[in-house]
């Protein structure tokens, strides 16, 4: 799992370099700007199971550049509580 330092990577911050391996980083000016994408993403009416994964969802949103953000969840099967996976900005 990935988790919050994870997604971290996939965002740029001013003068903070990103350490993502696709280059496809999304810049944002302030740290709040990644916790507004994570909920608009989490809370996207592109939510669904993963293919071929009952325990994992994926959402679909769109960042203000035009990119999509692909968010990928892990659902508890014992609580109703989602985790976050993975994040990462798609052409």
């Amino acid at each position: 799992m990935g988790g919050i330092f994870h997604i971290l990577k996939h965002f740029s911050l001013g003068e903070y370099d990103t350490i993502s391996s696709f280059g496809k980083e999304f810049n944002v000016e302030t740290w709040g700007e990644i916790y507004h994408n994570i909920i608009i993403n989490f809370f996207s009416d592109e939510f669904w199971p993963e293919k071929g994964k009952e325990i994992y969802y994926e959402a679909f949103s769109t960042l203000g550049d035009g990119h999509r953000l692909r968010g990928v969840y892990f659902k508890n099967p014992e609580v109703p509580v989602y985790f976050l996976d993975s994040l990462r900005v798609d052409s």
